[in-house]
């Protein structure tokens, strides 16, 4: 990584679709309204675990993912400016690999702590798991105080055949923040990958997903937000089925307060001798205030006849009749909306280790009940 003197100003557009819609939609990609600028320094904080299964190799900041074989032969990522960016100049991130057979029990934790002195990250993270093991990895994304950081993450995961990974995503960074996050998955023959995702925090949160699915194999995402204040979220996941009988599932749940906005991409992309593939997207979201706004583009592209491909988007208001049952029994209006709130989002908490999902259930009603938490 270079040092302090480097700084980068962001242009290229992020998050554009694979198929462009109508340009009148203004939803074909994002762009920043403010000038966003990156420095290029250190980040000092250790966010490596310290125990952990000797088995494993594991060490900070990877070099060349050329010679590792793990790029994708397509285009990733938020912007090609980005992910060159990070590539270039990572100054955090990780190296995992699960040998072949291995089965890791226990989630393995990665923190990063941004602050006013480690201000920007760029983390470049490759998990392999060789044939027939398993891992489950945390990454927790935090601020220790109020001033804004900025975050690229770029992380590439390779599931061998047979092998299982489980990568866990929480994002909880100050409310002048920037988080975006770029992820490239390759699921092999019968392996699988899920990719659990939980957005609390930040002013800007951008997610890109690029999954490439090998036959019999599975890739899944269960994600979730909420939306306050003026906070903005673009969110984009692609699945490609390439292997006979490959299956995929996208799964969202969110709910959006104050003025806060948000666009969902989706898209399942269906490749000739993707035969008897199924893959489903569904996106759902609870508008807890009139002044939110919430955009949804489900995309179905296929090269193949005999697939299964399912897509399904709503937004609305919580249930009236909920709201007055739960207050019927006790509970005031916010305390009712946050329960209800926790409802929709339970099928991705339930995936979270019981001490994170405490924490998060935590989190979410302090930010519903109080509107500049």
């Amino acid at each position: 990584m270079r040092g302090y003197t480097v700084e980068k100003t962001m242009t290229e557009a992020l998050n554009t679709l694979p198929r462009l819609s109508f340009r009148w939609l203004g939803l074909n990609h994002f762009s920043f309204q403010d000038e966003i600028q990156i420095a290029i320094k250190p980040y000092t904080e250790r966010y490596l675990p310290t125990d952990f299964d000797s088995s494993l190799i594991l060490h900070a900041i990877p070099g060349s993912l050329d010679q590792k074989g793990i790029l994708p032969r397509e285009a990733f990522g938020v912007s090609k400016e980005l992910v060159e960016l990070t590539k270039e100049n990572p100054n955090g991130g990780f190296y995992l690999e699960v040998p072949q057979g291995k089965r890791i029990l226990e989630p393995l934790y990665v923190q990063y702590r941004l602050s006013d002195e480690n201000d920007t990250l760029l983390d470049q993270s490759i998990i392999v798991a060789q044939e027939k093991s398993e891992i489950t990895v945390v990454v927790e994304y935090l601020t220790t105080s109020k001033s804004p950081v900025f975050h690229h993450g770029l992380t590439k995961i390779v599931a061998a055949d047979g092998a299982k990974v489980n990568l866990i995503k929480l994002q909880r960074l100050g409310a002048n923040s920037v988080h975006l996050d770029s992820h490239y998955v390759n699921v092999g023959p019968y392996g699988s990958v899920r990719y659990v995702q939980v957005e609390l925090g930040s002013k800007y949160a951008i997610t890109n997903y690029l999954g490439r699915v090998a036959e019999n194999g599975t890739a899944n995402v269960d994600a979730m937000y909420l939306g306050n204040q003026e906070q903005v979220l673009d969110l984009s996941y692609h699945m490609i089925h390439d292997g006979y009988r490959s299956e995929s599932d996208i799964l969202v749940r969110g709910a959006l307060k104050d003025k806060a906005r948000k666009v969902f991409r989706g898209t399942l992309d269906f490749k000739r001798g993707a035969r008897l593939a199924n893959g489903n997207e569904e996106e759902h979201v609870l508008l807890l205030d009139p002044t939110v706004k919430s955009d949804a583009i489900p995309l179905l592209l296929s090269e193949e006849d005999d697939v299964q491909g399912g897509h399904a988007a709503s937004a609305g208001k919580a249930d009236p009749e909920l709201l007055f049952y739960l207050m019927s029994r006790g509970l005031n209006e916010e305390e009712a909306t946050t329960e209800v709130v926790k409802a929709s989002f339970q099928p991705v908490l339930d995936l979270l280790p019981a001490g994170l999902r405490k924490d998060i259930e935590n989190e979410l009603g302090r930010k519903l009940v109080y509107t500049h938490a």
